[in-house]
């Protein structure tokens, strides 16, 4: 109940929530500590206020808002609901509206919406919009091997290494050239050659190349290209070389180098970015990371970053936060002067996924563990449909 309490505390002091009702739906809602929520999983997701599962005999299920407008139903889905069975299913992504699944044999499977071409299909009727939406699954590429999505848009890179995105947005064009009618805004659209890696935020993308060098591409109102200044890019540019994997929240970045260490550019709110404050001003970071700043090194194997929290999991198993990260440090508020301000919450880990407030841990064995916000039923503790 202490961490519930310090968390909504500093909500109140950024602006997040006003009002005695909202501090009061905070704390209900709110899941201080780790709970376990799921056994037999493969693969988790996370985006904004939903979250889907693959479970290791090949079902996909879902809970929150999402899972609730694909499942048809009126009510909110609080319990994880299967959505439907696959088989030989590589990885999985979702979008604001929309999932993507990888199979093995390299093509892509999408449902959800189409309203801003995220699934990467050409619509052909302007005017009957409700044609967008695929309540039903639909193959939407071939020969792909890796598979990125948030928010409106989607990333494929394919076996020949180039770059696709889908999904149209007026002020992010991810460095395609600008449709000239309605129509040409559809399908997906090629922008790099080369690439082995790619992450997107909400409004930003990168992309790693065979070479090591990363690109960047998008609103960069936060520093989240780590260029410096406030000033997007339309067309992408190289940031870094020496990379080995990136990583992309809604407003900030990551990047493992060859060398084991970590940088990161973009929104520093409540430390999530694992950068040291300079002052103390009611438990907030600086506000921006503008340029690329190393935040940790040491073995690390993955970055998960969502709205507002990061964690990093190295390849001992070991998953870390950073210390200013209030809600998500079993410590709250510390005051260590460490070289790299990250806290270690969990062991025996083997992947991780983040939304907008919660975060999910995989363990080794398969048991799925979740913390944070749970007002849409996101993190689905209240069991499994059925069970």
């Amino acid at each position: 109940m202490k961490r519930a309490v310090v968390f909504v505390m500093v909500l109140l002091m950024v602006g997040v929530v006003s009002g005695e009702e909202e501090w009061k739906e905070w704390v209900e809602d709110w899941v201080g500590e780790w709970v376990k929520v799921m056994e037999g999983v493969r693969e988790v997701a996370a985006e904004r206020y939903s979250s889907v599962v693959l479970k290791k005999d090949g079902s996909l299920w879902g809970v929150g808002p999402l899972a609730k407008w694909l499942m048809g139903r009126e009510e909110e889905v609080r319990k994880w609901v299967k959505i439907r069975e696959w088989d030989g299913v590589k990885d999985i992504a979702m979008g604001g509206g929309h999932i993507l699944v990888l199979k093995e044999d390299g093509t892509v499977w999408g449902i959800g919406s189409n309203v801003y071409g995220q699934l990467g299909l050409v619509e052909e009727d302007k005017w009957d919009r409700e044609k967008w939406v695929r309540m039903e699954w639909v193959k939407v590429a071939e020969g792909v091997v890796k598979i990125a999505a948030r928010s409106v848009h989607s990333f494929i890179i394919k076996e020949d290494g180039s770059l696709w995105v889908a999904g149209w947005e007026e002020e992010t064009k991810f460095g395609v050239e600008p449709a000239m009618n309605w129509k040409e805004g559809f399908g997906w659209k090629k922008v790099m050659e080369g690439v082995v890696d790619v992450a997107t935020g909400e409004s930003h993308a990168l992309a790693l190349k065979a070479d090591g060098s990363v690109w960047v591409v998008g609103e960069n109102h936060s520093g989240q290209l780590g260029v410096g200044g406030r000033r997007g890019r339309e067309e992408w540019t190289k940031v870094m070389e020496g990379a080995k994997a990136v990583w992309a929240g809604g407003d900030q970045s990551f990047v493992l180098k060859e060398d084991g260490s970590v940088w990161g550019a973009g929104r520093n709110d409540m430390g999530i970015m694992g950068v040291r404050m300079k002052e103390k001003s009611y438990g907030m970071g600086e506000e921006y990371v503008w340029r690329w700043t190393k935040v940790f090194e040491g073995d690390v194997k993955e970055v998960a970053t969502g709205g507002w929290h990061t964690l990093l999991l190295k390849e001992d198993g070991s998953v870390w936060v950073p210390e200013e990260s209030v809600w998500l440090s079993k410590g709250g508020w510390m005051e260590r002067d460490p070289a790299y301000p990250w806290v270690k919450v969990m062991e025996g880990a083997k992947a991780m996924a983040a939304g907008q407030w919660h975060a999910f841990v995989l363990k080794e064995d398969g048991s799925l563990w979740g913390m944070g916000e749970n007002g849409d039923g996101q993190l689905g503790i209240e069991g499994v449909e059925g069970e």
